[in-house]
């Protein structure tokens, strides 16, 4: 009597390795879902916390922060350290109606980095909207540091403003922090303008 195959194999050995297969699948697909799921919670929390600053809600936003973290804009290496710093930091750029178009989030344990375009009122119409490559790094969920660096092709765009702009309109648009200016392109670029007890956290 002819022995029955399947696909060159006995229909025992078939069916087995077929299982076997199956499993391995299954456990990696579980695997996979759990890393997910653990590496997507900071991504969805700062999905929420930049909805609520196009809606004009920055409480999202700072409360994500530690009360240590900072951020820092790059090239221009300008740091905003602190609750109250951060606060007016998020203010000035809703009062200035700022609007946040986030994409590619990427989590990577503590690191979660993503692609920021951002534009204000004070954004030359030359320059549209700046892009910026965001490196969040979190710890126990709180934002430790938030470095965001000004993509080049913007920073071209941003300084060709700059060296357009009357001097005195740039030296009237800069806020008084004791130190040297800030760049008009960070003030057009970021909102960067913090006021009150926050100001004196903003360091060059």
């Amino acid at each position: 009597m002819a022995r029955r195959t399947i696909a060159g194999l006995p229909r025992s050995g078939y069916f087995t390795l077929l299982s076997a297969s199956l499993g391995a699948l299954i456990l990696c697909l579980l695997t996979s879902s759990a890393g997910a799921a653990q590496e997507s919670d900071a991504i969805v929390r700062l999905r929420s916390a930049f909805a609520a600053l196009n809606g004009k809600n920055i409480s999202p936003m700072v409360t994500l922060f530690a009360p240590e973290g900072e951020i820092r804009v790059l090239p221009a290496n300008t740091q905003v350290k602190g609750t109250d710093a951060i606060r007016s930091f998020f203010q000035r750029q809703v009062d200035l109606n700022g609007n946040w178009d986030i994409s590619n989030y990427q989590a990577n344990g503590d690191r979660v980095t993503f692609h920021k375009s951002y534009q204000n009122d004070s954004t030359p119409a030359s320059v549209g909207r700046v892009e910026y490559a965001v490196d969040v790094t979190m710890r126990d969920g709180q934002i430790q540091s938030f470095v965001m660096t000004t993509a080049p092709e913007s920073m071209a765009k941003l300084q060709a403003a700059t060296n357009q702009a009357p001097a005195a309109t740039s030296q009237s648009s800069l806020p008084k922090t004791g130190g040297p200016p800030l760049p008009l392109i960070l003030v057009a670029a970021t909102g960067l303008v913090v006021v009150g007890a926050g100001l004196r956290h903003v360091r060059r």
